[in-house]
């Protein structure tokens, strides 16, 4: 079967009219009211049959349909539309007000073969390319709702002997060759090297949990010691502070600081003396082993 990249529009808009019918357009009407279809190549090859009951146009129902399946393909005759808006018709006698309500769905339409030989009765129709009378011939194909799932990591192809790999991995991981010699693919933490992006940003992830991926001197990506910042997962402030009595903050500007909580226990910049609440039993004082600090802590050792 031959394959071309086509596409068919469908305009889901269809009316079949009367003498003296009138249609008043809803809301959204004519947005997302097509269908734009693409041939595709689809692996099933297995048969399905049904029976397609048209509940608001009884005559177009259809018993005993099947699945066309291409023999010499192995594989059905389907197409994947999803919904589409038209623009810039040009065509002798364009409607309009020939509009539908918006769809939301994709859809896969099927070659069908039926076994009832019956035909809908001769219509008028009106559509946005106009109104016309049409005989209608055998039930050809059969719509059904469908959903893109995300490609997975796998191999997509291979480039100077080397697999090419593509597809979703969970978040921090990056879809990789195991290996030349190998050829699987799987999802692997990206490390962190290169250069920072536009905004002097960098990305991947450090063998230790405690250092981050930042910026060095040479302005390549590098693992250091994770400090007081902005913790790109979970867009918290996070990380240790060199004075043991501070805590990394958010400030009024956004960013993250290393600051005394308000009533807790610190060092008064005015006196230099330790202050501040402290739990039952423990008192805010200096470290033991010294430093510009204050903790909360027993007596013990400081006399």
């Amino acid at each position: 079967m031959k394959r071309i990249a086509s596409i068919l529009v469908l305009g889901f808009s269809i009316g079949l009219s009367a003498p003296g019918d009138t249609r008043a357009a809803a809301d959204g009407a004519g947005d997302l009211d097509h269908l734009v279809c693409y041939r595709i190549k689809d692996s099933m090859t297995k048969p399905a049959r049904l029976d397609l009951l048209a509940r608001l146009r009884a005559e177009f129902s259809v018993p005993g349909c099947e699945l066309d399946i291409d023999r010499k393909d192995n594989e059905v005759n389907a197409e994947y539309c999803v919904p589409a808006s038209s623009r810039n018709v040009e065509a002798p006698n364009h409607d309009p007000n020939a509009l539908g309500a918006p769809l939301s769905d994709d859809y896969i339409c099927y070659r069908i073969e039926c076994k009832a030989k019956g035909k809908p009765p001769q219509q008028i129709v009106t559509d946005a390319f106009g109104q016309r009378q049409v005989a209608f011939r055998k039930a050809a194909r059969v719509c059904v709702p469908a959903t893109k799932e995300p490609v997975p990591c796998g191999q997509i192809g291979r480039e100077k002997g080397a697999p090419v790999c593509g597809g979703v991995c969970p978040s921090g991981t990056a879809c990789q060759s195991e290996g030349k010699k190998k050829g699987s693919c799987v999802c692997a933490p990206v490390p962190c090297k290169g250069s920072p992006d536009d905004a002097d940003v960098c990305g991947g992830t450090c063998p230790d949990p405690a250092d981050e991926c930042v910026a060095n001197a040479d302005h390549r990506c590098a693992c250091a010691p994770r400090g007081c910042g902005l913790d790109p997962a979970s867009n918290q402030c996070g990380g240790p502070c060199v004075d043991s009595g501070q805590e990394c903050l958010p400030t009024t500007g956004g960013g993250c600081e290393c600051v005394t909580p308000a009533g807790g226990c610190g060092l008064d910049p005015d006196s230099g003396m330790c202050g501040g609440e402290c739990p039952p039993d423990l008192f805010c004082l200096p470290p033991l082993d010294g430093g510009n600090s204050c903790v909360c802590r027993d007596f013990g050792g400081f006399f």
